[in-house]
């Protein structure tokens, strides 16, 4: 992402390129512009969000953005993107260094031993003058007290409670204070770019600082001022010695820009990831430059085409249905498209594009809403077909008249319906209609046939061949299965004659 909030000049470019298209197109071409400018004035369009910072590296680059994802980075001087992968990265390199202020604290994290041993050098010699530390090695009570007993000074105060104990004390803990430190010092080259090493002396740091803590609360340093060390106290305070600078605080904050140096090594390591996306963003808009006013011409035809088809689909659905959204729908697409068009022709062509991308959803969507109409009249007018069918062929079971009375029924819904261009709750209110009708229609072509196959009834007038035989046939088989003793259950007689009736009267001619 661009670092908006830690470029000023970001804001700037943001504003400048505003001015720029605006006093191009009144002052040209008196009104010269800068090679960066120009890039940014033949690669950006009126509307995108540019953003543009300069880096913190030699020579003249800047890193620019288009809606916030970094797209390009620019010679400057030259106007000219760089697409040399390794020369990117460089650039990241050193830009997030400089920001990171690298070098100083690689620097500092070197001269460390020097300073700290620098800063405890003068008072620690002379504390060790007085504790005869500087003859004898105390590393015991006797050779602490012969250490002491070196200087007249330390004779005196020798025997108090806990006083060579003081100095054997501090003197552990210089010691351990010295081997600390040189344990830092070694392998102090790789902490410039290995996170590991800058780690593992982060560690070495935390351990200094806690032999520097119990330093301070030697014996040998306190004073009068110390907390605990006036009044009634049992607190040992020999302010003997004067208190040595062990760098306490200089150890925590180098440890801290430790932690910022790592911070920074892996923001260093992360920049060929990153010179990678930004490739693939210049090759992309790249790609999107080199087509978009041929996508722009090829897009004002189409959108142009579209509309009359969906204008001559609505004319041809309105003489059969009255859907009211569909006009005020082609209004606004057309609307739409006018906009997309004035757009384009405005220079925004990746807005118009992406309009005419919105434009096709609601073509689509207006599209499909019309076929659907289309097919409900269509559904319709085929149901109440179909049925009237199914009466004229079931006439002689239903009857001349009742047959009649069906068919007229059927006629008037369907002159109803095609009247005037019907609107959706009348189509539907058809077709309810239509399927009542059929049921009825099944129900009593259904009892009729019932009636044929038990001799109920006598086979009508009319009647398809067969059908009279049929009825004989299934007369006879209940008759026989009465004589045997048998009741009247569902004969396949009368299943037959139902089927052979259904059949008749589903048939397509």
């Amino acid at each position: 992402m661009m670092r908006a909030c830690t470029c000023p000049g970001v804001w700037m470019i943001k504003i400048r390129l505003a001015t720029i298209l605006l006093l191009a197109a009144i002052l040209q071409p008196a009104f010269a512009l800068t090679p960066f400018e120009e890039f940014l004035l033949d690669t950006f369009e009126p509307g995108m969000t540019v953003e543009a910072y300069t880096l913190h590296a030699a020579g003249n680059y800047s890193l620019v953005g288009l809606e916030g994802n970094e797209t390009y980075l620019v010679d400057a001087s030259a106007g000219k993107p760089v697409y040399d992968r390794q020369k990117i990265i460089d650039l990241l390199v050193e830009d997030s260094k400089n920001l990171s202020g690298y070098q100083a604290k690689v620097s500092s994290a070197k001269s460390l031993q020097a300073a700290i041993s620098s800063a405890r050098n003068k008072n620690e010699a002379q504390c060790m003058l007085l504790t005869g530390t500087d003859m004898h090695e105390c590393t015991g009570k006797d050779s602490c007290v012969l250490a002491c007993m070196s200087n007249p000074n330390c004779a005196t105060p020798l025997y108090s409670d806990g006083f060579w104990e003081a100095i054997l004390d501090w003197s552990n803990a210089r010691r351990k204070y010295d081997a600390t430190l040189s344990s830092y010092a070694q392998g102090l080259d790789g902490i410039s770019s290995d996170t590991a090493v800058v780690e593992q002396k982060m560690a070495v740091l935390s351990a200094l600082y806690d032999v520097t803590q119990n330093i301070s609360y030697n014996p040998l340093f306190l004073n009068r001022t110390d907390e605990g060390c006036s009044g009634k106290t049992i607190k040992r305070c020999y302010e003997y010695c004067p208190k040595i600078d062990y760098s306490a605080s200089r150890i925590q904050t180098e440890r801290q820009s430790l932690a910022a140096l790592k911070n920074a090594i892996v923001l260093a390591q992360g920049q060929p990831a990153r010179a990678d996306a930004i490739i693939n963003a210049s090759g992309q808009h790249d790609d999107y430059l080199s087509t978009r006013k041929k996508d722009f011409a090829e897009m004002r035809p189409k959108m142009a085409s579209d509309l009359r088809k969906a204008n001559a689909t609505a004319s041809e659905l309105s003489l059969k249905v009255n859907d009211s959204e569909i006009a005020p729908a082609l209004a606004s697409l057309a609307n739409y498209s006018a906009q997309a068009i004035a757009t384009g022709d405005a220079g925004r062509y990746r807005e118009a594009l992406a309009m005419n991308r919105e434009y096709q959803k609601r073509l689509a969507a207006l599209n499909e809403k019309m076929a659907v109409d289309l097919l409900k009249y269509s559904r319709a007018i085929d149901k109440i077909g179909n049925v009237s069918q199914k009466v004229q062929k079931g006439s002689w079971l239903l009857g001349n008249q009742t047959a009649a009375q069906y068919s007229a029924d059927l006629e008037s819904i369907k002159a109803n319906l095609s009247a005037t261009p019907a609107t959706l709750p009348q189509i539907a209110a058809a077709e309810a209609q239509a399927d009542a009708i059929d049921a009825n229609v099944t129900l009593a072509i259904s009892a009729k046939a019932t009636d044929l196959a038990t001799g109920a009834a006598p086979v009508p007038e009319g009647a398809p061949a067969g059908v009279a035989v049929a009825a004989q046939a299934a007369q006879a088989a209940q008759a026989a299965q009465a004589a045997q003793g048998g009741k009247l259950p569902c004969m396949p007689g009368v299943a037959m004659l139902a089927l052979g009736a259904a059949a008749l009267l589903l048939r397509r001619d």
